[in-house]
C-alpha cells in the first residue's frame, strides 16, 4: 500500500512539474499571456448547456432586431395599393414616352443637320471645282496667248530678216528636229515673203529640203494618211499660201 501511493505521488509530481514547464514554455515564446488565461479562464468558468443558452438568447435578440427594422422601415415606406401602382406605372410610361419622343426629334434634327452640312459641302466642292477650271482655264488662255503674241513676234522677225538669212533659220530649224515648226512659220508668214525663202534653196540638197517642207505644208489639216481634201483651217486653206507658189521656187531651184 505504501508502495502504490509512493508511485501515485512520483506520478503526479512528474505530471505537475511537465504542466509548469509546459506553461513556462507557453509565456516565453508568446503563445499564452494574461489576456488569454482571463479567456480561458471565462470559458471554462461556463458550462456548455449555459453557452448554448446564451448563443440562443443572442439568434433570438437578433432575430427581434431585424424585425423591428423591417416594421419601422414599413411604416416609414407603406406599401402602395393597387390603383397607387397603377397610377405609379402609368406615370413611368408615360416619362419614358417623353424621353422616347425627345430622343427621335433630337434624332432627326441631327439626320437634318447633317443632310444640310453635307450638301452646303458639296456645294462648296462643286463651287471649288468650278472656281479651279476656271482658273485653269484663264491660265491656259493667257499662255495661248502669249504663245501666240510670240509667235506673231517671231513670225514677223523672220519675215524682216533678208531672205538668204531667213532659208538659213528654217535650215537651222530642221537641222534641229524642229521640221514642224519650220513648217508653221511658212503657214503663218505671208506668201510673198514665203515664197521669196523658198526661192533661195538652190542646190539639189536645198530643193529636196524646200521639197519636204512644202509637202509638208500641203498636209497641214489632212488626216495623217494624206487622204481626203485638205481641211478648211485658215491656217491649211490659205489661197495666197506658199504651197501655190511652189513652182516658182522649185523652178529657180532647178
Amino acid at each position: 500500500m505504501r508502495f502504490l501511493w509512493n508511485l501515485i505521488s512520483s506520478l503526479t509530481i512528474v505530471n505537475l512539474l511537465a504542466l509548469i514547464m509546459v506553461g513556462i514554455w507557453l509565456w516565453h515564446s508568446k503563445r499564452l499571456d494574461r489576456d488569454r488565461v482571463h479567456a480561458v479562464r471565462e470559458l471554462l468558468s461556463i458550462t456548455i448547456p449555459q453557452e448554448q443558452q446564451a448563443a440562443d438568447k443572442a439568434k433570438a435578440e437578433e432575430q427581434a432586431k431585424k424585425a423591428a427594422e423591417a416594421e419601422a422601415d414599413l411604416a416609414a415606406h407603406p406599401l402602395l395599393g393597387s390603383a397607387d401602382k397603377i397610377a405609379e406605372v402609368s406615370h413611368e410610361q408615360q416619362q419614358e414616352s417623353v424621353i422616347s419622343h425627345r430622343l427621335e426629334d433630337e434624332n432627326r434634327l441631327l439626320s437634318m443637320r447633317l443632310r444640310t452640312e453635307q450638301q452646303e459641302l458639296q456645294q462648296r466642292e462643286t463651287s471649288f471645282a468650278a472656281q479651279q477650271q476656271q482658273w485653269e482655264r484663264s491660265i491656259a488662255d493667257e499662255k495661248k496667248r502669249k504663245e501666240d503674241a510670240q509667235f506673231a513676234k517671231a513670225v514677223k522677225l523672220v519675215e524682216s530678216l533678208p531672205a538668204k538669212q531667213a532659208k538659213q533659220k528654217l535650215q537651222e530649224l530642221v537641222a534641229g528636229g524642229k521640221t514642224d515648226q519650220a513648217v508653221a512659220y511658212l503657214n503663218a508668214m505671208n506668201p510673198r515673203a514665203a515664197a521669196k525663202i523658198l526661192r533661195e534653196f538652190k542646190t539639189d540638197t536645198e530643193n529636196k529640203l524646200a521639197t519636204e517642207l512644202l509637202e509638208k505644208y500641203r498636209m497641214l489639216g489632212k488626216p495623217a494618211d494624206g487622204a481626203g481634201t485638205p481641211a478648211s483651217s485658215p491656217d491649211a486653206s490659205n489661197a495666197n499660201s506658199p504651197a501655190a507658189n511652189s513652182n516658182q521656187p522649185a523652178a529657180a531651184a532647178s
